[in-house]
């Protein structure tokens, strides 16, 4: 039995206890032993917040400038496939959703709702694409939306996995730069190194991310991540991160580590799981208070008092 749902972990537990072992196991795996799965909460707890006290904090206020785009609050919904085995109104929920916030939403190459299905449902929500190449596999799309294989969990992660080109250089991304006036995100950046190849040939933003533990086990969490690719191009374009963020203590971690904005996906998962449109509304909701009372703790009004030094690593401590 659940009563009210009051956390990310109540609507998780509810989702554990609902899907079926298929749809759960391709929603909330990892790869391997899954240990960058874990490490990307883990990675969060082990961080501090130092606060401000006497702060004035009244009239709270997280607006801000997202890719020329008037945004309400620094946290969006991550690119996540097939929302609709977890509700039948699919993306086009998760799209109000962040709409109803004032978030940001991104629609995955693999959803189980149209792009056409989410603009119609969520005309005011400022929506991005994920956009993945495919290899030439004729029959697994219709013109509308991605269709649902029927396979088992693990099978359902290989086949979606055998989709996508494995070709693909930084050459297509110049090349994809030459032929739109759509701004670009590099999603899934984890090393320096990377970070600087994007925004030398123009990229307006990169993504820290490890793609939910996923793809690489052992990879590092994006949070660990985030600094030094912060240093290096923060000064250039936008760095966005995802991966891990369960509490709006997490998201003030980010942003104070050099985030512009943060990303979730797997708790819209979890909230659609319980009340479709409404659950996904109250995660966004529960974690948004969270981070909203972060502030108000930390002695910061706006998203610009948020300081460097206002986060450090548990490790500071041990030293004592």
């Amino acid at each position: 039995m659940f009563g009210k749902l009051v956390s990310v972990k109540d609507y998780e537990n509810y989702a554990a206890n609902t899907l079926s072992k298929t749809v759960l196991d391709f929603y909330k795996s990892g790869a391997c032993d899954e240990y960058t799965l874990s490490l990307n909460e883990q990675a969060f707890s082990r961080l501090r917040i130092i606060p401000n006290m006497l702060r004035n904090v009244c009239n709270r206020n997280y607006n801000l400038t997202i890719l020329g785009n008037q945004v309400k609050i620094p946290i969006g919904i991550s690119p996540c496939s097939m929302h609709k085995m977890a509700h039948e109104d699919g993306e086009c929920a998760s799209a109000q959703a962040a709409g109803k916030h004032g978030a940001i939403f991104i629609l995955a190459t693999l959803s189980t709702c149209s792009i056409e299905e989410v603009a119609l449902a969520a005309p005011e929500t400022i929506k991005w694409f994920q956009l993945y190449i495919y290899k030439d596999k004729p029959g697994n799309f219709t013109e509308e939306k991605y269709i649902i294989p029927k396979c088992d969990g693990s099978g359902l992660t290989n086949y979606v996995t055998s989709l996508f080109e494995e070709k693909l250089v930084w050459e297509d991304v110049k090349w994809l730069k030459s032929i739109t006036n759509l701004p670009i995100v590099v999603k899934g950046i984890l090393s320096v190194a990377d970070a600087k190849i994007a925004a030398d040939i123009g990229c307006h933003a990169v993504f820290v991310s490890n793609h939910g533990g996923r793809q690489l086990d052992t990879a590092p969490a994006s949070i660990e991540a985030l600094p030094s690719i912060v240093k290096e191009v923060g000064h250039r374009i936008d760095v966005y991160l995802d991966c891990g963020i369960r509490h709006g203590t997490d998201v003030f971690k980010a942003l104070a580590l050099g985030a512009k904005m943060v990303f979730l996906a797997r708790p819209i998962l979890w909230g659609l799981t319980y009340d479709g449109l409404k659950g996904a509304e109250n995660i966004l909701g529960i974690i948004i208070n969270e981070f909203d009372n972060t502030m108000a703790l930390t002695g910061c009004r706006t998203l610009d008092d948020i300081k460097k030094d206002m986060v450090v690593h548990e490790s500071i401590y041990s030293k004592l």
